[in-house]
């Protein structure tokens, strides 16, 4: 939904040709422009609706080939990059694109005029209209009759044209230079067009500048900002935290050892405001435990307390902000640090460490019968705590960790069925990066990355990407990667992969980074989250939201955001 009015500026680039003389070269205006939602530069594919009108403000021609007054009924859907959007007026290879008419340009003054709908079905009028000043005209000369002395020459001549040209024997040379005029006329005719837009990420493009373009318009990136908001919920670490699809919850922790939490909230960054979860009927307090989303609960189970490690647990029913407990029945041993994931059916947990030691077995919770069951497959990999898990489709991989005798190098992946587990399959070490914990990971939507961690007290700063469709690890560019560290946020946006803070060598850090797979390349976000280790880290479509952690032995509340897009450069062809 659009929220409050709709303004935009405009960046008029128009590339044209003589239609009669070279029918390679149609009338088009390449149009490119700005539009914010809700003073934001709007990101995302946005509907769009054209028309010429002249100074009266009557349609002289519309998208959608409209001849009458008014709005055309057909849009064309154009994807926009933090705000800026372009197309190609005319273009009738575009779909609800029409052709433009010379005659256009009989008017003395005519202007664009759109209508945009971000996705809400509602389509507004933008203003200003944005007047096509004299390039446009040029369109208007289509006979050699009507243009100045000296404009067509034989190197501008059409291939059409070649037959009519009467030449006799004696001027056989002449045709022959002709030709190659002609030629190369068509060449150019098939390289990018003047005016041409495109982006790029670097302000400083080489290869870009060194084609013709120059840069026109920079849009900066953003930079970590504190989260805005009442009631902010008390700093802590250890804590439970989920991404609900609207909002970031939070629960548990503790605000120092011994002292353990059973409070929470929920962030929604659309009104930068905190909701409290009701105390009423809430678990025991505790730390390390875990937290899943489930679609419409918040489960939270495990951890660790006053009394020791914990079994049992509570469902957040976010329609009704009401608590219902765990059953006992079943519940799989007390642990914390343990792998939890949300398999689209049940909740499972894995692994994990307790007073006994550390554990390789698991259960499933189903809340739909508030009931648990055992996992109960054999060929679990080897018991570990603090060990990176992610749903990955129809599997779950669980790799690295602290086990027996340290950190450890393997993993595994467990097969779902239904979203119900079914097997488990090791996962090849040959090229895997070596053994740590504390590291970061996160799925792309078709491979595993892992980052970062600790190994017998060194801090790394490597990693692996690990493909499950061929069972291969792949390195990572270690050119620009951050400091190494452990206990760093991490999350995975839709195409890079961002480390924030973490403990290093020298201490609590402050700075976060991107890697992009596709590139293989490491880029640095700007500004600083203070310095600050084991904070929780949520992906909401479009910011990162990070909260809570400690630095230097104190816990941190304040929440910070941001909009990690990198920057964009817009180069135009001369």
């Amino acid at each position: 939904m659009i929220n409050g009015s709709k303004t935009y500026f405009c960046l008029l680039v128009l590339f044209f040709g003589l239609k009669p003389l070279c029918n390679a070269v149609p009338m088009l205006i390449s149009f490119q422009g700005h539009v914010l939602d809700d003073s934001r530069p709007f990101e995302g594919t946005g509907q769009f609706k054209f028309a010429i009108v002249n100074q009266g403000g009557a349609t002289l021609w519309g998208n959608d080939e409209l001849t009458t007054n008014g709005e055309p009924t057909k849009s064309l859907g154009i994807q926009v990059v933090r705000g800026v959007f372009a197309t190609t007026l005319g273009d009738d290879s575009i779909t609800n694109m029409a052709v433009l008419s010379p005659g256009l340009f009989d008017h003395d003054f005519i202007s664009v005029r759109i209508w945009f709908d971000a996705g809400d079905g509602v389509f507004d009028q933008l203003s200003p209209d944005v007047r096509i000043t004299a390039v446009g005209f040029a369109l208007k000369a289509k006979t050699v009759d009507e243009l100045p002395d000296g404009i067509v020459t034989e190197a501008t001549l059409g291939e059409e044209l070649r037959g009519v040209i009467e030449l006799n024997s004696a001027k056989t040379a002449k045709l022959d230079a002709l030709q190659a005029q002609i030629t190369t006329l068509e060449a150019a005719i098939g390289t990018t067009p003047e005016g041409t837009v495109v982006s790029s990420a670097s302000s400083e493009d080489s290869t870009l500048t060194g084609s013709g373009y120059i840069k026109f318009l920079s849009i900066a990136a953003d930079s970590w900002s504190a989260s805005p908001g009442t009631e902010l919920l008390s700093g802590r670490v250890g804590h439970g935290s989920a991404w609900t699809g609207s909002t970031m919850a939070i629960w548990g922790g503790n605000l120092a050892s011994g002292t353990y939490l059973r409070t929470g909230a929920t962030y929604d960054p659309v009104t930068d405001s905190w909701a409290a979860i009701t105390p009423l009927d809430a678990p025991a307090s505790r730390s390390g435990h875990s937290a899943v989303w489930t679609g419409s609960d918040f489960i939270v189970w495990g951890g660790y307390g006053a009394v020791g490690t914990l079994n049992n647990g509570g469902r957040y029913l976010v329609s009704t902000q009401s608590w219902l407990p765990l059953a006992d029945t079943d519940a799989p041993a007390a642990r914390y640090a343990n792998a939890a994931i949300w398999t689209g059916a049940r909740m499972l947990v894995w692994g994990g460490h307790n007073n006994t030691g550390i554990l390789n077995d698991g259960a499933l919770y189903d809340p739909a019968s508030d009931s648990w069951s055992a996992l109960g497959l054999s060929g679990a990999p080897a018991a570990r705590y603090s060990a990176a898990s992610v749903l990955a489709g129809d599997t779950v991989l669980v790799w690295g960790g602290q086990g027996a005798t340290g950190a450890l190098g393997d993993g595994a992946s467990l097969a779902l069925t239904s979203g119900v587990p079914s097997a488990w399959s090791a996962i090849t070490t040959t090229g895997a990066p070596s053994a740590r914990s504390g590291h970061a990971a996160a799925w792309t939507g078709s491979k595993l990355i892992v980052w970062g961690g600790m190994q017998g007290g060194t801090h790394l700063n490597d990693g692996g990407i690990y493909d499950p469709a061929n069972d291969t690890w792949a390195a990572m560019a270690s050119t620009n990667a951050p400091e190494a560290r452990e206990g760093h946020a991490a999350v995975w946006t839709g195409s890079e992969l961002v480390v924030i803070g973490g403990e290093g060598v020298s201490g609590w850090l402050s700075d976060s980074h991107a890697y992009n797979p596709a590139t293989d390349t490491w880029r640095s976000l700007s500004g600083s989250t203070g310095a600050r280790s084991d904070s929780s880290s949520e992906w909401t479509g479009s910011q990162i939201l990070i909260f809570g952690g400690e630095s230097d032995g104190q816990v941190i509340g304040q929440p910070m955001e941001i909009d990690p897009t990198p920057p964009v450069h817009l180069y135009r062809k001369q």
